[in-house]
């Protein structure tokens, strides 16, 4: 289960659960939404992630820096951070 919150003026997304194939439809669904600008992916509450689940959030990072934004993943726990680190994600996206 993943439950999503905007973060105030569209600044970004909280996600709290797991974030793998059986939540990824609803999490490409929220990132759809954000085409342009700088978005802030707050993930210390997520508990599980995936290759399946990195998949949106890549594919958001990748349309938001065509044009000219930015996708920051933030507030990863220890387990989702090795997670990103070991898989090499922090080579193509900004962790903190």
């Amino acid at each position: 289960m993943l439950k999503c919150r905007m973060l105030p003026k569209g600044e970004g997304v909280e996600l709290k659960g797991s974030i793998d194939s059986t939540t990824v439809s609803q999490l490409e669904k929220v990132l759809e939404r954000y085409v342009n600008g700088n978005i802030k992916l707050d993930l210390s509450g997520v508990t599980e992630l995936d290759d399946a689940g990195m998949r949106p959030i890549l594919l958001a990072s990748r349309r938001l820096k065509r044009s000219g934004g930015n996708l920051v993943l933030v507030g990863a726990p220890p387990a989702v951070r090795d997670f990103l680190f070991r898989e090499g994600y922090h080579h193509v996206l900004t962790i903190y």
